[in-house]
């Protein structure tokens, strides 16, 4: 039977020779290298820390030494717990680790891209460039191969033919997306050049650095006896790590980039640094930002006001009566300053008054006009909101009309008492003007600062504790990035996150030119919210769910909506739990359950749930609705358990809900209804609002192609 199939005897002596020499082949090797037979070994040794050979073995702790190895799948692998005993060491040291240089990581997301500009006959060409050169980079043998300048070089030529591109698109659907790509590619260039001269300081690839931190595969922690804590960052792999969040946008990517960033810019070293500066500059950029035109301030600001009164004084001494009308008109002026907002009030005013002035049995019958101006500077900047004091001034003019007198009818006597009294009021005049002056003035500035202080403190008070306040409880660290003006807007980028968070990082879209008030908001200001909102891995009912958000933002709650679905108990996903994809014209939301009970009766596990928004818009108010049906992703979902699920939630994202884009005291106003959104875009990341005239004439976008990231 053997010799049928060609099975010998000698085969089975050549297999067990075989055997024997794999056995006793490395036994000799270890003895000669003192290094134990079952040891653990790895191509990419991290660091191996010895125990100190003047310490008696039987004090040897079992954390004496500890080895980080990082596999090819496995994000971090540690081996901890030998003991002396399971290594012997002798005088022959170790040879250093061999480090094998990765490749450049695949950008994803931007060739994603690319595919589409390649589709578009003016684009084509250059997406086809690009595409090129980032798979010459690909090829690339290491971070520091000498082809890598080259590849470079050619980018950022590609970068600077993109103006010209943009003239040729004329206002095309794909100007956009062309803006966008060219900005992530420069994003790109610019993190790719600060790691490989990283990688150039460091070339065994790997960065110590003296700053604890949390992180994932491209990050390892060693510590030594001492009990201090080194960090090492794989450069090639924090690329990497940068791409995967490119493409996932989500959290639990975002983290393992925030949790580089600090380190890198506390490091002594000046690479370190600069990538540091790179990334933060990047990838905690602004995520919200709003500009709005004088114009529109000045819309909103109450209507002119007229007033009569009567009035009963003393001018100079003599008694003065009659009656005046005022009337008032509000406006702002934007002052232009590059570092903050400066807004100036101001309250112009007109006094047409009718007076009777008497002295000594002689009656002067005056019109006067006084025109005033009230002023106040209101500053925002880095450090709040300031109002200072408020400054007027008034000027006056007069006429007399007629004069009377008791001794009219004396002949000779009455018009000499009044060419008298005329003669004493020229003298008196110019003094009579400067007193009316003063007291329109102080009365105006008083009325002035009666009526706008307490609504100007009532403004920041509802601001600071109605949104501030919360973000600030949360976590959320609202930060100011930039405050400009201008004679025409004031802007306020402002960033949503805290130190281990990612905000805003890709292009957002750009106002037109006719634009009096316009929104972006990036998903992460969203994201970051709810991820502050410690969800990940904790069970919640819906009454309880409701009860824990309210009193994460800080707000009371005297009852739980009575549309709250009731004995339905939640267990989210552990990570990233509730997640906003702003994309393609809709805001995606999906919430990822572990485990969904309903009573006694349904229990699922392992769940998706997502719903779909757009922008609805009605003259100048903009919602975002829930476009279609609920999606539900999960495993053996019969027909009654997709009833059962659409059931809670949609009560819980019901398609009724309106979501408002524009506050309600701007699409309120009677004084812009003749204004309407004339933009309304969601597009890598971004939610883009614009309001405008309602049938604009072709506008442009305001900036050019290169804007300032901060």
């Amino acid at each position: 039977m053997h010799g049928q199939h060609g099975l010998k005897w000698s085969h089975f002596l050549l297999l067990a020779f075989v055997f024997i020499l794999g056995i006793f082949v490395p036994l000799s090797w270890h003895r000669k290298h003192g290094r134990h037979p079952i040891e653990p070994l790895h191509p990419r040794l991290a660091q191996v820390t010895p125990p100190t050979s003047n310490v008696p073995t039987d004090h040897a702790s079992i954390s004496d030494w500890r080895i980080d190895l990082q596999s090819a799948t496995e994000s971090l692998v540690k081996v901890e717990g030998l003991s002396r005993t399971y290594r012997r060491y002798c005088g022959i040291a170790d040879p250093p680790p061999h480090y094998q240089r990765p490749t450049w990581p695949s950008p994803h997301a931007i060739l994603k891209k690319i595919d589409a500009l390649e589709q578009v006959a003016i684009t084509r060409d250059w997406a086809e460039h690009v595409r090129t050169q980032l798979n010459c980079l690909q090829q690339c043998k290491s971070l520091t191969d000498e082809k890598t300048s080259s590849v470079f070089n050619h980018l950022q030529n590609a970068l600077d033919e993109a103006p010209l591109i943009v003239t040729q698109l004329d206002r095309s659907p794909f100007t956009y997306h062309f803006n966008a790509t060219c900005y992530d590619l420069k994003r790109r260039l610019a993190i790719w050049r600060s790691g490989q001269n990283l990688s150039d300081a460091f070339p065994q690839g790997i960065v110590n650095l003296n700053q604890p931190f949390l992180g994932g595969s491209c990050l390892r922690h060693n510590r030594t006896p001492s009990d201090s804590t080194s960090v090492s960052i794989d450069v090639s792999e924090l690329l990497a790590a940068l791409e995967q969040y490119e493409f996932s946008r989500l959290g639990s990517d975002a983290a393992k980039i925030a949790s580089v960033i600090d380190p890198l810019l506390d490091s002594e070293n000046a690479a370190q640094r600069a990538l540091g500066e790179v990334m933060d500059r990047h990838y905690r950029n602004a995520n919200i930002r709003i500009v709005a035109t004088g114009d529109l301030m000045n819309r909103l600001l109450p209507a002119s006001r007229d007033e009569a009164s009567r009035i009963d004084d003393y001018i100079l001494g003599v008694p003065v009566w009659g009656n005046s009308r005022t009337r008032t008109r509000l406006q702002t002026r934007l002052i232009p300053d590059p570092q903050s907002i400066r807004i100036g009030m101001e309250a112009w005013g007109l006094v047409l008054s009718d007076t009777v002035a008497s002295s000594r049995n002689v009656y002067m019958y005056n019109e006067g006009e006084t025109g005033f101006l009230v002023r106040k500077l209101i500053l925002i900047n880095h450090q709040g909101v300031k109002a200072k004091p408020s400054v007027a001034e008034a000027m006056s003019q007069s006429e007399l009309i007629d004069v009377e007198s008791d001794y009219d009818s004396i002949p000779l006597v009455g018009s000499w008492v009044r060419k008298t009294a005329r003669r004493k009021h020229a003298e008196g005049h110019d003094d009579a003007l400067s007193e009316m002056e003063y007291r329109v003035a102080s009365q105006a500035k008083q009325t002035f600062d009666r009526e706008f202080d307490p609504r100007l403190r009532k403004g920041i008070n509802g601001f600071y504790h109605e949104l501030w306040k919360p973000l600030d409880q949360l976590g959320l660290d609202p930060t100011a990035v930039q405050l400009s003006t201008t004679e025409e807007r004031a802007t306020g980028r402002l960033r949503l996150g805290s130190a281990d968070q990612i905000t805003g990082f890709s292009a957002r879209p750009r106002a037109l030119s006719n634009s009096m008030l316009s929104m972006q908001f990036h998903e992460s200001a969203i994201n970051n919210g709810l991820e502050r909102l410690e969800l990940d891995g904790n069970t919640f009912s819906l009454h309880d769910l409701h009860l824990h958000i309210m009193t994460k933002i800080g707000r009371s709650v005297d009852q739980v909506p009575e549309s709250m679905p009731e004995n339905v108990v939640i267990t989210f996903a552990a990570k990233d739990p509730i997640r906003v994809h702003c994309d393609d014209g809709v805001v995606t939301l999906t919430v990822s359950v572990q485990r969904i009970t309903k009573g006694s009766r349904y229990k699922w596990s392992n769940l998706r749930i997502s719903a779909r928004y757009g922008i609805e818009t009605e003259g100048i108010k903009a919602y975002l609705t829930r476009q279609e049906s609920i999606r539900l992703e999960g495993k053996k979902l019969r027909t009654r358990d997709q009833i059962a699920l659409r059931g809670v939630f949609s009560k819980l994202l019901s398609r009724g809900t309106k979501i408002p884009l524009v506050p309600e005291k701007i699409s309120d106003n009677p004084r812009i209804s003749n204004l309407a959104v004339n933009q309304k875009q969601i597009e890598d990341g971004w939610i883009g609002l614009a309001i405008g005239p309602q049938n604009p004439v072709p506008a442009v976008t305001r900036e050019g192609p290169h804007r300032p990231l901060r």
